[in-house]
């Protein structure tokens, strides 16, 4: 059923660009998984380790984490602030 759910409406996509040993990024990070929206992905993405990825996204790297929230079709950001974050996923502005 949640598959189904899933299809018809995705989910909302919030990828973290930062680093993972960073400490600054540790609690952007936790700030999203704490987002009381049960149809959110998080998924960090380390340049480091990922910077291809990142380019294939067309995501910018700097030296503070930065969130990126995707809704079928869009992606918005960079976001530096997880309150700006959490009222995107939880609005889902569709």
């Amino acid at each position: 059923a949640n598959a189904a759910v899933f299809m018809v409406d995705p989910p909302a996509v919030v990828h973290l660009v930062g680093r993972e040993g960073d400490p600054k990024t540790a609690p952007f990070l936790r700030s999203f998984l704490e987002i009381f929206e049960t149809r959110r992905v998080v998924r960090l993405f380390d340049p480091s380790e990922e910077g291809d990825a990142l380019l294939k996204l067309g995501y910018s790297v700097s030296e503070e984490p930065a969130a990126y929230v995707c809704f079928p079709g869009r992606c918005e950001g960079p976001f530096r602030d997880a309150q700006e974050v959490k009222k995107k996923v939880e609005k889902r502005d569709d």
